[in-house]
C-alpha cells in the first residue's frame, strides 16, 4: 500500500510537471533598450529575477494570470496572460516614473525605432562600458555607419568626429536637451566632457538633419547624450582603471533612482591621470556632477551640474610623415631623394610615432609647451508638469561659465633644440630670462609661455509644450534663447624665471610680440594674466521659435517641424584706442594721447570716451522637416525625410578678427582696422533627401538609408587674407570673404546586427559616401583684379568616404564575453583650401591618403559576489599595431619643405596612435 501511495503520487506530480508552460523573455530600460539585472517578477507567491542579461524563465500550469515586474527606480509594470500548452515569449519594457520618461521623450528627441523618420545609432551604455576604454566620447562613434573620429594631435579630449563628411562645426551636440556647440565657431571641445561616460545613460547619433525640433546645426548629424536620473535604477558603483604611459583613473557614483518620497539622486565624481602615447602629452582631470530630482504630484523639478576642470599637453600641427617613420614614408610615396632634401633642411627623420614637436626639457623633467586648460561648469534648472493625459510643459534654464585657454612658446630660445634629444631647451630659455646686461633689463622676458584665453558665460532658456490632440495626433513647440558673451585675450601664462613683458607698439624687438596696448604707455610692464596682442568680447544672441506636428496611426508615422530663429552678433574691443564720438567727428584717445578738441580736453578717463563697438548684426534664419515611416507589418518599414534649412554664417564668418591690420583712422573711417564686418554674409541654404528601410525580428535586424545633402553659401573655415598694398606681400593683411560655394554629399548607409545563439552575435556596418564640392567662385581684390578659382568636382577632405566595419561578441558562459571590432577607412581625402585651386590646379583633388584597418579587442567577465555585481574588463586598441594616417593637410605651407605636390611629400600629417591597453574593475552595489 506504501508502495502504491508512492507511485500515485509520483504519477500526479509527473502529470503537473508535463502540464507546465514555459514562459520567458527579457526586460528591457524603455528608453535605453538596455536589459535590467534583477527585476522582481512575481506571480502570487512564486517569483524569480531576470539575469544580467535581464532574462529570467517560469513555468506556469495552464489558467490565466497576473504577473508583476518591479524594480527600483521604474513603475511597476502588470502583465495578464492566458497560459496554454504552447510556450510564452514576454517581453517587457519598463520606463522611470510617467512624467520623467515623458521629459525625456520631448526635450531630448529621442528618435523611436520605426516611428521617427531619420536614421540613427543608439550607443548603449553597456557599450560604452565594453569599448571606450578611457578614449575621448566621440572614438565610439566609429562603429556607427558614416561617423569618422580620429584624437588628431592625440591630446586626451582633442578629438574630433565627422558625420557623412560634415565636421563638428555642423554636427549638433545635445546633452540633456541642451545645445552645447560652441555659439562662435559651432566647435565641440571633447576635453571639456571628460566623466561623462560615467554618467551617460544612453547616447544616439542621428544622421542627417534629425529628429531635434530646435534650429540647431544638424547638417550632418545629431549627438544626445542623456545621463542618469529618477528613472535609473537604484546603484552605487566604483571602478579603478589602468591604462598603458602611466594612465589611472578613479570614478565613484551613485544613483538613487526614485525613492517612496518623489526624491531621487545621482552623484558621481572621478580623477584622471597620465603621461599620454604621445610625447609629453601628460593628462591630468577630475569630473564632478550632481543631479537631483523631485516629484511633487505631476510636476518634476530637476537641478542638475557638472564640470571637468582639467590640463592637458597637446600636439596641434601635423608635420611630414618622414619626421615619424621613414620606412612609412617611402611605402606612402616620399621618394629617397626627398628623405635628402629633409636631412639637408636639417630636418631630424625618424623619430617615432609618439614624436611631438612641443616637447620640452625643463628642469630635469620632460614637458609640453602646448597645453590646453580648460574648466566648464553647466548648470540646469528643468521644470515638467504633466497637465492630465493631454498635456505637458518643460521648462530648462541653464548656465555654462567656461575659462581658460591653451599655451604657445615664444622667443627664440624656446625654438632651440638639445643636440643629445631633440628637446626644447627650456632650461637655455630660462637663463637668459634670469640674465640681466647693459642690452636687458633684470626682470625681463625674452622667452615664455603665452596663453590664448578663451572664457565665456552663456546662459539660456528653452521651453517646450506638447498637446495630445487624439490618440493620432500630438502638437508641441515652444522657445528657445540663449545669451553668449566670449572673451578672448592673449597672456603671459609662465614668464621662464622672468618678471614681466614690455608694452609695444612695434616689432623692432624680433623677441618681442607686437602687444598693440594703446591703453598702456608703451614699455609698461605687462605680468602674467596681464592682457596684451588682444583683448576683445564676442557677443551672440539667440531667439528661436519652433514647433512640431505629429501623426500616429495603425502603419504610418509622420511629422512635420519648422523652426525659425533670430541670431545677433556683436563686438567689443578692450585694447585699442577707445572713441570720442562728437556730432562732427569721432576722436582717438590711449594713455598717450590726450586730445583738445574744442574747448574740451579728452583722455582714457573721459565719460565721453567708449570702447570701439560694432553693434548687433541681426542675422534671421528658419528650418523646415518633414518625414513619414510606413510600418508594413511588425517587421519591415519605409521612411522618407527631406528637410531646407536657412541659417546664419557663424560669427567668426560674420565679424572677422583681424589682430595685423592697422588701427581706426583719425577721421573715424574703419578701413582695414582691427575687426571688420563681413557685410554681404550670406544664409546657408542646406537642402537634404534622405530613405530609409528597417527589418526587424528577434535573431536579424538591419537599417539601410541613402542620403542626398546640398549646402549652399558654405563658408569657408577661415577667411583668407590678402595684403592691403598688393605691392607689398609683407604688408598688413585683411580678410576677404569669399562666399557663394557650394558642396554636395551623397551616399549609403548599412548597418546590421545577427544574434546567431544566445552566446553569439554579429554587426555589421557599412557607409559608401560621395562628398564633392559643386561650384566654383570668384573675389575682387583691393588692386581692382580678379581671383578665381574652382574646385568643382573635387572630393571633400578630412574624413574617410568609406567605411566598413565588423564586430563578434561571443559569451561562452553568463557574464563572460570576448569582441573583436575591426573598421576598414577608405577613400580619405586630406584636408585643404578650396580657394588654392585655381589655374592649373583648378578642380584638382587633394592628396587621397592610405587606407588603413583598425582592430580593437575587449573582453571582460560580470558576475557577483555576495550580492555585489563584479565587472573586469580588458581592451586593447589598435591591436595589430597599425601605422596610419588618421589626419592630413594637402599642401601644408608650415611643411619643413612646402610646394604644392598634392602627395604625401608636400602634406603634412598626423599618424594614429599605436596599440594601447586598458584595464579596470568595477563594483556596483
Amino acid at each position: 500500500m506504501k508502495h502504491l501511495s508512492f507511485l500515485i503520487t509520483f504519477l500526479f506530480l509527473s502529470i503537473i510537471s508535463t502540464a507546465q508552460t514555459t514562459i520567458k523573455g527579457q526586460v528591457t530600460d524603455g528608453e535605453t533598450n538596455e536589459p535590467l539585472i534583477g527585476v522582481n517578477i512575481i506571480i502570487g507567491t512564486v517569483g524569480t529575477n531576470t539575469d544580467i542579461d535581464g532574462y529570467y524563465k517560469l513555468n506556469l500550469s495552464p489558467g490565466t494570470y497576473e504577473i508583476k515586474f518591479s524594480y527600483i527606480g521604474f513603475e511597476d509594470v502588470l502583465k495578464t496572460i492566458d497560459v496554454a500548452k504552447e510556450p510564452i515569449e514576454l517581453n517587457v519594457s519598463m520606463g522611470g516614473s510617467a512624467i520623467d520618461m515623458q521629459t525625456i521623450e520631448v526635450v531630448s528627441d529621442q528618435a523611436i525605432s520605426r516611428k521617427t523618420p531619420v536614421a540613427f545609432s543608439s550607443i548603449p551604455t553597456a557599450r560604452l562600458n565594453e569599448e571606450l576604454a578611457s578614449q575621448d566620447l566621440p572614438m565610439v562613434l566609429n562603429s556607427t555607419p558614416g561617423a569618422y573620429a580620429t584624437n588628431q594631435g592625440g591630446g586626451d579630449g582633442d578629438a574630433r568626429v565627422s558625420i557623412r563628411g560634415f565636421d563638428q562645426r555642423n554636427i549638433a551636440v545635445m546633452l540633456d536637451g541642451i545645445p552645447v556647440n560652441d555659439m562662435e565657431n559651432g566647435w565641440v571641445y571633447w576635453s571639456n566632457w571628460f566623466g561623462l561616460d560615467l554618467v551617460t545613460k544612453s547616447m544616439q547619433v542621428q544622421r542627417g538633419l534629425g529628429a531635434s525640433k530646435l534650429a540647431i546645426p544638424s547638417v550632418g548629424g545629431t549627438i544626445n547624450i542623456l545621463t542618469r536620473g529618477i528613472d535609473s535604477r537604484r546603484q552605487t558603483r566604483f571602478r579603478q582603471e589602468v591604462g598603458n604611459d602611466g594612465f589611472l583613473r578613479s570614478t565613484v557614483g551613485y544613483t538613487s533612482g526614485r525613492l517612496d518620497n518623489g526624491w531621487g539622486f545621482s552623484a558621481a565624481g572621478s580623477y584622471k591621470q597620465g603621461n599620454g602615447w604621445v610625447d609629453a602629452n601628460f593628462t591630468q582631470g577630475y569630473f564632478y556632477y550632481l543631479r537631483i530630482d523631485k516629484e511633487i504630484g505631476n510636476h518634476l523639478i530637476t537641478f542638475s551640474g557638472f564640470g571637468a576642470p582639467q590640463s592637458h599637453g597637446q600636439r596641434p600641427f601635423p608635420t611630414t610623415v618622414a619626421a615619424f617613420d621613414t620606412t612609412y614614408a617611402k611605402e606612402v610615396g616620399i621618394s629617397q631623394e626627398h628623405l635628402n632634401d629633409l636631412v639637408d633642411n636639417d630636418v631630424i627623420l625618424d623619430q617615432g610615432r609618439k614624436y611631438n614637436s612641443n616637447a620640452g626639457y625643463f628642469n630635469g623633467e620632460v614637458v609640453n609647451t602646448r597645453i590646453n586648460y580648460y574648466h566648464k561648469p553647466q548648470l540646469s534648472l528643468r521644470h515638467s508638469w504633466k497637465g492630465g493625459e493631454r498635456f505637458f510643459l518643460s521648462n530648462v534654464a541653464y548656465v555654462s561659465i567656461g575659462n581658460g585657454g591653451g599655451t604657445a612658446p615664444i622667443g627664440s630660445a624656446t625654438r632651440a633644440r638639445r643636440a643629445e634629444d631633440n628637446l626644447i631647451d627650456l632650461d637655455a630659455a630660462y637663463e637668459i630670462n634670469t640674465t640681466s646686461s647693459i642690452f636687458k633689463e633684470e626682470g625681463l622676458s625674452e622667452n615664455y609661455l603665452r596663453a590664448s584665453v578663451n572664457n565665456h558665460f552663456w546662459y539660456g532658456l528653452l521651453s517646450t509644450a506638447e498637446f495630445t490632440m487624439d490618440d493620432n495626433w500630438t502638437f508641441s513647440g515652444g522657445i528657445d534663447l540663449r545669451d553668449y558673451v566670449g572673451e578672448h585675450l592673449r597672456t603671459p601664462y609662465d614668464l621662464y624665471g622672468g618678471d614681466f613683458l614690455n608694452n609695444s607698439t612695434s616689432s623692432a624687438n624680433a623677441t618681442l610680440p607686437v602687444l598693440r596696448d594703446y591703453r598702456r604707455n608703451a614699455g609698461e610692464k605687462i605680468r602674467v594674466g596681464d592682457a596684451m596682442e588682444y583683448n576683445y568680447r564676442g557677443y551672440v544672441r539667440w531667439g528661436g521659435l519652433f514647433g512640431m506636428a505629429e501623426y500616429d496611426k495603425d502603419k504610418v508615422s509622420a511629422f512635420v517641424n519648422v523652426s525659425t530663429a533670430v541670431t545677433a552678433y556683436a563686438y567689443e574691443d578692450f585694447m585699442k584706442h577707445k572713441l570720442i564720438r562728437l556730432s562732427d567727428t569721432t576722436l582717438r584717445v590711449s594713455a598717450i594721447d590726450t586730445i583738445s578738441y574744442g574747448d574740451q580736453t579728452y583722455t582714457l578717463s573721459s565719460p565721453e570716451a567708449e570702447n570701439f563697438r560694432i553693434d548687433w548684426l541681426i542675422r534671421p534664419s528658419f528650418t523646415i522637416k518633414t518625414g513619414a515611416v510606413y510600418r508594413f507589418n511588425k517587421s519591415n518599414s519605409l521612411f522618407v525625410n527631406v528637410g531646407y534649412l536657412s541659417r546664419p554664417t557663424r560669427y567668426r564668418n560674420v565679424i572677422q578678427r583681424n589682430i595685423n591690420a592697422p588701427e581706426l583712422n583719425q577721421d573715424g573711417t574703419i578701413d582695414y582696422q582691427d575687426a571688420i564686418v563681413i557685410s554681404d554674409a550670406k544664409n546657408e541654404i542646406v537642402t537634404s533627401y534622405e530613405m530609409g528601410y528597417t527589418y526587424k525580428s528577434p535573431v536579424f535586424t538591419t537599417n539601410l538609408n541613402a542620403y542626398y545633402t546640398n549646402w549652399q553659401n558654405r563658408p569657408l573655415d577661415r577667411l583668407p587674407t590678402e595684403a592691403e598694398d598688393p605691392a607689398d606681400p609683407e604688408s598688413d593683411r585683411i580678410p576677404v570673404n569669399i562666399q557663394g560655394l557650394a558642396a554636395r554629399h551623397a551616399g549609403f548607409e548599412a548597418e546590421f546586427v545577427y544574434k546567431i545563439s544566445d552566446e553569439l552575435r554579429v554587426e555589421g556596418i557599412a557607409s559608401i559616401g560621395d562628398w564633392i564640392w559643386n561650384s566654383s567662385d570668384s573675389v575682387l581684390l583691393n588692386d581692382g583684379s580678379v581671383y578665381a578659382f574652382d574646385p568643382t568636382g573635387v572630393h571633400v577632405g578630412d574624413a574617410a568616404q568609406i567605411q566598413l566595419g565588423a564586430m563578434v561578441r561571443y559569451e561562452p558562459i553568463k557574464g563572460l564575453y570576448f569582441k573583436v571590432r575591426s573598421t576598414y577607412f577608405a577613400k580619405n581625402y586630406a584636408s585643404f583650401t578650396p580657394e588654392s585651386l585655381n589655374g592649373d590646379n583648378a578642380g584638382r583633388d587633394s592628396w587621397r591618403m592610405p587606407n588603413y584597418t583598425l582592430v580593437d579587442l575587449h573582453t571582460g567577465y560580470n558576475f557577483k559576489i555576495k550580492g555585489v555585481r563584479t565587472g573586469i574588463r580588458f581592451n586593447i586598441l589598435n591591436l595589430l599595431d597599425a601605422t596610419y594616417i588618421a589626419d592630413a593637410r594637402n599642401n601644408d605651407t608650415f611643411n619643413p619643405i612646402p610646394s604644392e605636390g598634392f602627395d604625401a611629400q608636400s602634406a603634412s600629417v598626423f599618424l594614429g596612435q599605436g596599440i594601447r591597453w586598458n584595464t579596470s574593475i568595477q563594483f556596483t552595489f
